[in-house]
Order: structure tokens, then sequence, then C-alpha cells
């Protein structure tokens, strides 16, 4: 395995490489990896969106749901 010296080294090196337009999407992505639950509170924050859903259609989404990610499972499978 890498010393943990040597990796910081080498990723230092490609964080100097990575092009000025893309620095932010880098800094977001580190500062996911430093506190996940940002990510968690991102998420949290659609619940609810669907209250006011018609019953029959939300009822129709679940009950298809697994059908649709099976159908999608031989797609990528296959």
């Amino acid at each position: 395995m890498i010393k943990e010296t040597e990796l910081r080294n080498r990723l230092s090196k490609k964080i100097k490489q990575i092009p000025s337009d893309k620095l932010e999407l880098l800094e977001n992505f580190i500062l996911k990896l430093e506190n996940p639950t940002l990510h968690k509170e991102d998420i949290l924050s659609f619940s609810g969106s669907w209250n006011d859903l018609d019953k029959d259609i939300a009822n129709d989404f679940t009950e298809r749901l697994i059908a649709r990610r099976e159908n999608s499972k031989r797609r990528i499978d296959g």
C-alpha cells in the first residue's frame, strides 16, 4: 500500500493540473468527503415534495417500481 505522504504528494500534483473551471467541482466533492451529512441534508430537503401527489398516481408508481427496476437491471446486466 502507498504510504500516506506519497499519496498526498501524488494527489497534490494532480490537483495542480486540474483546469480552473473544475476546481469548484473538486472542492464540493472534497467537502462531501469531509462531511457526508451535508449530502444527507441535501436529500432530506426533498422530503414531503410529493405530499400533494394524487394517491392513485402514487400507488401506481409504487406498484410498478419493482418491475421497472428489474427491467432496468436486465438492460445493465445484459
